[in-house]
């Protein structure tokens, strides 16, 4: 694949004799060199994300596809393949990584907002329960005592 040749620097032989694996990114490589010799022993196809070191020392992820072609009957197996570049797409992806984890990081606070807010206001709900229960005994208190309702009481009982 002249793709991957112009990628890595490599030559035609190099690449066909597994050089390829050579160029693989430290923390990808083992990783794709198992998928490799699986593809290799089963006679699979391979399809592998996966990042290279180019020639000019720059990381690029690439999709890596291989296909199992018989030569033969008495030759060996080989394989054809392609390289397809991908590193627009990883930015995007890690860039929509980014934005998920910013959203899920304010989604929490603004739930840890509304719950210190409901608290709040539950708090609230008991204290006026609370209230009213003493306005109450006051009043009944008042009325045990001889003093009559005053006329126009912002507490009035009718809104207990």
């Amino acid at each position: 694949n002249n793709h991957l040749l112009e990628l890595t620097g490599l030559s035609k032989n190099e690449i066909t004799r597994d050089g390829w694996l050579n160029t693989l990114h430290p923390e990808d490589r083992s990783r794709i060199e198992e998928a490799w010799q699986l593809t290799v022993q089963n006679k699979l196809p391979f399809k592998e994300e996966h990042r290279f070191l180019c020639d000019d020392n720059q990381i690029t992820w690439v999709i890596s596809e291989a296909h199992p072609v018989q030569l033969g009957e008495t030759e060996a197996q080989s394989f054809i393949g392609a390289v397809m570049n991908i590193p627009q797409r990883k930015e995007a992806e890690t860039e929509l990584q980014n934005l998920n984890e910013e959203l899920e990081e304010r989604v929490e606070e603004r739930t840890s907002e509304l719950s210190l807010i409901i608290n709040a206001m539950a708090g609230r709900e008991v204290r006026m329960a609370d209230l009213k229960k003493v306005i109450k005994k006051l009043r009944a208190q008042l009325k045990d005592a001889g003093f009559s309702p005053i006329a126009d009481d912002p507490l009035n009982e009718d809104i207990f």
